[in-house]
């Protein structure tokens, strides 16, 4: 189950980090469609246009791996937490069964 959840994470970064990529590519198209509305010849790249589509960009992916990084350790915890009740549950049912079979024992059955 958390293999499954890590790979549902994964794929929902991708997903978002190619979201990103869109919206970025558009903001550049916008800006560059505004730049030639005005009759100003766009010839390359206009620097402060594109850095600050940039610096958006690498701001929401920054944030985006974050919140994966969040999300993993969380299913960390999970599967770590789960897997410690279990050895502390087979732990448990030992001892009982060792207090048990000591128990018959020494009542002669």
């Amino acid at each position: 189950a958390a293999n499954w959840d890590l790979y549902n994470a994964e794929q929902k970064r991708i997903y978002e980090q190619i979201e990103l990529n869109k919206q970025a590519a558009k903001l550049l198209s916008e800006k560059r469609a505004r730049t030639g509305a005005t009759g100003v010849t766009y010839e390359g790249s206009s620097l402060l246009a594109e850095s600050e589509v940039l610096l958006d960009y690498q701001e929401n992916l920054f944030w985006l791996n974050k919140g994966i990084d969040m999300q993993i350790q969380s299913i960390d915890t999970k599967t770590s937490l789960s897997l410690n009740k279990e050895a502390f549950e087979r732990k448990t049912n030992l001892v009982t069964n060792a207090l048990g079979t000591y128990a018959m024992y020494k009542s002669g059955v």
